[in-house]
C-alpha cells in the first residue's frame, strides 16, 4: 500500500541508486553511488512513510530510512514466488561494509534455494522449550487462581 510500481528501465539507467518512497514517485540519485558510510550519513528522511535507497552494484541491497530518521540496511529478494524484505540491522550499529557482507551471505542463501526468513523463524521456535512456553503462558495469564499456580508449580 503506497508503494510505487517499478517500470522496466532502459539499459542506460540500470547503474543508479534507486530511491523509492511510499509517498512519492521514484527518484534517482545522480551520479550513481555505491552505498557507503558517507552516503548513509547524509540520507534524509521523508516527511511520512519510508524511503529506500538501493545499491546499483549489489542488486537487492538497500538502505531504508523511516520518517523518524532511522536508517536500516535491508535485502529484498524474491523467495518462494514473493518479494521478501530482510532487515540486516540498523545504522550505525552495523556499518555499510558489514551490511554489504551480510547481504552477500543472505543473497547467497537465496541463490542456493534456501529461505533465510523461514530458517530464522525455525531457529527462534526451536529454542523455545515447553518450560519456557509455560512460563510465558503464566506471565500472559495473570488472572490464574492461586490453586492453579500451586498445582502447576511442581512443589
Amino acid at each position: 500500500m503506497g508503494y510505487t510500481a517499478f517500470a522496466v528501465l532502459p539499459r542506460t539507467l540500470k547503474r543508479r541508486v534507486y530511491i523509492v518512497s511510499t509517498q512519492t514517485p521514484n527518484q534517482w540519485l545522480s551520479p550513481p553511488a555505491k552505498i557507503t558510510e558517507t552516503l548513509v550519513e547524509h540520507l534524509s528522511a521523508s516527511a511520512a512513510g519510508q524511503k529506500f535507497f538501493r545499491d546499483p552494484i549489489l542488486k537487492g541491497f538497500a538502505v531504508r530510512v523511516t520518517a523518524n530518521g532511522v536508517r536500516s540496511f535491508i535485502v529484498e529478494k524474491r523467495v518462494d514466488g514473493k518479494i521478501k524484505r530482510i532487515t540486516l540491522g540498523r545504522y550505525p550499529t552495523l556499518s555499510a561494509e558489514q551490511a554489504r557482507t551480510e547481504a552477500h551471505k543472505v543473497l547467497g542463501m537465496v541463490a542456493l534455494g534456501m529461505n533465510p526468513i523461514a530458517e530464522r523463524e525455525h531457529a527462534r521456535l526451536a529454542g523455545v522449550t515447553l518450560a519456557q512456553a509455560f512460563k510465558d503462558f503464566k506471565r500472559a495469564r495473570n488472572d490464574l487462581k492461586a490453586r492453579t499456580l500451586y498445582d502447576t508449580s511442581g512443589s
